[in-house]
C-alpha cells in the first residue's frame, strides 16, 4: 500500500510540473536538516487560502539553504549571517539575516540564487544572528541556575524564556511582573541587548469539590464492587465443593 501510494504521489506530482515538491515526509527524522525543519515548522499555521504548492516550494529552498551548511557532530553549523528562517502567511520563505554580515549573506551562493529568483522567497535584516541568540539564551539559562543556587530574591519569579526568531528578541517570562522587577533582573541575574522581560503567568488548573451526589456515587460503587466480589467467592466456594464431593 505504502509503494502504491507513493507511485501515485510520484505521477501526480510529474504531471503537475517538475517544479511542485511533493508535502515532506516526517516519518523519519534520521537527517540533520529534515530534524531541523520539522522543530521550525511543526506548529506553523497557514491561512487556508494560501496554497500549498508556494508553502512546499518555500520548504523546498530551506532544505537546499540548510544543505549548503556545514555539519559538525550530528548538527547543522551556522553561518554568522544567518538569523533564522520562518514561512509567512502566503506560503514565502523568509530568511532573517543578520545586518553586520549581509554582504557574507550576498555572497552566499544559495542565498544569491533565491535572491536572485525571488521564488517563494525573501529575506530581512535583523540585529543579532542565530547563533547570538543561542549563545545568549544558554548563558541566561546558566545565569539564572547560578542565581537561584544562590537565593537570589529575583531569580524565583523567573518562569521562563524562549527564543522569538521573528522578532529576533529572547522573551523573559517573569512572575508578578513590574518594571522595577524587570530591572532587577537585568541587574542582579542577566542582561543582553535581544533580551525582552515580560509578564508571565502561572496557569492553575481548580480542582472541584467533590458533591454530595458524587460521594453518593462512589459509595454506591464501592457497595456495588463488594457484592459482586462477594458473589464470586460464593460461587467459588460451590464449585469446590462440588469438585471434591
Amino acid at each position: 500500500m505504502k509503494i502504491l501510494l507513493s507511485l501515485i504521489l510520484l505521477s501526480v506530482s510529474f504531471s503537475a510540473g517538475a517544479s511542485i515538491a511533493l508535502a515532506p515526509n516526517y516519518d523519519d527524522f534520521d537527517d540533520v536538516v529534515e530534524q531541523y525543519i520539522h522543530r521550525t515548522f511543526m506548529f506553523e499555521t497557514v491561512n487556508p487560502s494560501d496554497s500549498q504548492h508556494q508553502r512546499y516550494r518555500a520548504l523546498q529552498h530551506f532544505r537546499m539553504l540548510l544543505g549548503s551548511f556545514p555539519q559538525r557532530d550530528g548538527a547543522i553549523v551556522f553561518p554568522d549571517f544567518y538569523g533564522g528562517a520562518y514561512v509567512d502567511g502566503v506560503g514565502r520563505l523568509i530568511l532573517l539575516i543578520a545586518e553586520a554580515y549581509a554582504v557574507e549573506a550576498a555572497n552566499h551562493p544559495i542565498v544569491a540564487y533565491l535572491i536572485a529568483a525571488r521564488v517563494s522567497f525573501r529575506y530581512r535584516h535583523v540585529e543579532f544572528s542565530y547563533n547570538q541568540l543561542h549563545e545568549a539564551h544558554n548563558a541566561l539559562s546558566a545565569a539564572v541556575r547560578g542565581s537561584r543556587a544562590a537565593k537570589c530574591p529575583v531569580a524565583i519569579h523567573y518562569l521562563f524564556s524562549n527564543i522569538r526568531l521573528q522578532e529576533n528578541v529572547i522573551h523573559i517570562h517573569l512572575y508578578g511582573y513590574t518594571d522595577e522587577l524587570a530591572a532587577a533582573f537585568r541587574a542582579d541575574v542577566f542582561d543582553a541587548p535581544m533580551l525582552q522581560v515580560v509578564e508571565g503567568f502561572i496557569i492553575s488548573w481548580p480542582i472541584p469539590e467533590p458533591t454530595t451526589i458524587s460521594i453518593m456515587q462512589y459509595a454506591l460503587a464501592a457497595a456495588v464492587t463488594v457484592s459482586a466480589a462477594f458473589v464470586v467467592c460464593l460461587l467459588i466456594k460451590k464449585f469446590s465443593k462440588k469438585s471434591s464431593g
